[in-house]
């Protein structure tokens, strides 16, 4: 029997793109953009479904708080919900530290903000 990894992404915060990835406008997160934005995490591509937990079958959820200076630096990760597989959680970890930060924009400055994000593994039959 083959499977497949579907990934799911189920915020509409991070914006994954599949299969292509998210392509950023020259300056995006400068203080010339707009006045107010909601923080966001921009990423290309999805987290990478470990090997170990599709082969075992494992399924599951990894939610993480992501902290975003308003420098745009990051200001730690966590995840606040696991998923029972700690190979699941570590990809996704990984993924976010390889993403951009945008902080959330009031009134035109950049201010501390902080994101809940929920991952989705979950394995389709082929």
């Amino acid at each position: 029997m083959k499977y497949n990894a579907l990934w799911l992404c189920l915020s509409i915060l991070l914006q994954c793109s599949i299969p292509a990835s998210v392509v950023l406008p020259d300056g995006a997160g400068e203080d010339t953009l707009e006045e107010n934005v909601t923080a966001r995490v921009e990423g290309i591509g999805r987290p990478e479904y470990p090997k170990e937990c599709l082969r075992k079958g494992h399924e599951g959820r990894v939610v993480v708080e992501v902290v975003l200076l308003a420098s745009g630096e990051n200001g730690g990760i966590k995840v606040v919900e696991l998923s029972g597989c700690t190979p699941m959680e570590q990809s996704v970890l990984d993924f976010l530290r390889e993403c951009r930060l945008i902080p959330e924009r009031v009134l035109g400055r950049s201010v501390d903000s902080k994101l809940i994000i929920p991952f989705r593994f979950k394995i389709l039959e082929r």
